[in-house]
């Protein structure tokens, strides 16, 4: 690599390693390529991306009673204006679009109006604070991913894929009896799309997801170095130094000292640190050199 890294540099590869390999966009270019049709094999891609995204997503768990209950207090406060204020603002109203008074009275009522709305547009800015924090869930589940896992790790390979067959196949008999159960299952629905397209493919491309995800779960893995060190790189100055106080410029010792606080590198361990700078200097070639498509998923 010629020149020193920019953190845009850094903030590319970081992309690349989240979308590319986390969301596996490239496992389903590889296995897309197995579909004849280009328009299909288009589609297999996207529905491949998508597949991976709900698979490795953790999914919030609902909201408690009291938790709904707390939200729609909240969401009455937000909403709601008092009588005090609805009768307030109605007669200023009134005075400033009466031609009877005074321009000078009516542009003070006017003045008073609107101090009277910014008010309350303030305390609304406030509660919605706590509403958005009441709705938001704080506990998720597991995601399919840790699940899928285990059940491979437990099943074993054929089985866990027999399995999932099975339930491929229960859901496109309940499909063409209209059944009910099936309109919301958006997960079951791709992968009952892309098994009809091909299902061999539909398998490699699982087995290779669940194998890359079981290979960076690792906290010490090196995706996961590269994904923080990135990250750390590409981050604004201004940011940074309120995160990570360093009195000098931000460098290699002291991304390798904030891995070594997190436990994602042994203290003291200086041929890990160099390797990871010699990974980090290949990835930031190939990303400038190799810049592959990544799709949008809105996550």
């Amino acid at each position: 690599m010629s020149g020193v890294a920019t953190v845009e540099d850094h903030r590319a590869v970081s992309r690349k390693l989240v979308d590319h390999e986390l969301w596996c966009c490239d496992l389903a270019w590889k296995y897309a390529r197995r579909i004849k049709s280009a328009n299909e094999r288009t589609e297999t891609r996207l529905n491949y991306e998508l597949i991976a995204a709900e698979v490795y997503s953790p999914r919030p768990k609902p909201l408690r009673a009291h938790f709904l209950a707390r939200a729609r207090k909240f969401d009455a406060c937000v909403n709601c204006v008092t009588r005090e204020e609805a009768l307030l603002d109605r007669d200023l109203a009134a005075v400033s679009n009466d031609p009877q008074f005074s321009i000078e009275w009516r542009k003070y009522t006017q003045q008073q109006r609107e101090e009277l709305h910014e008010q309350i547009e303030s305390r609304r800015r406030d509660r919605l604070v706590d509403f958005v924090r009441a709705t938001t869930p704080s506990e998720y589940f597991k995601s399919r991913a840790e699940r899928w896992l285990a059940q491979r790790r437990a099943l074993g390979k054929d089985r866990f894929f027999q399995r999932l067959e099975t339930l491929i196949r229960r859901y496109s008999v309940a499909r063409e009896k209209g059944q009910s159960w099936v309109s919301d299952l958006e997960l079951l629905h791709l992968l009952y799309i892309e098994w009809l397209h091909n299902a061999t493919s539909l398998w490699c491309f699982i087995e290779a997801a669940l194998n890359r995800w079981n290979k960076i779960s690792d906290p010490r893995s090196s995706h996961r170095r590269s994904v923080v060190a990135h990250q750390i790189l590409g981050t604004d100055p201004e940011i940074l130094t309120k995160q990570i106080p360093t009195g000098q410029a931000l460098g290699w010792k002291q991304v390798v000292a904030h891995l070594e606080r997190i436990g994602a590198i042994a203290p003291g361990d200086a041929s890990a640190a160099e390797r990871l700078r010699k990974m980090s200097s290949r990835q930031i070639r190939d990303a400038n050199s190799n810049r592959i498509r990544v799709t949008n998923l809105n996550l």
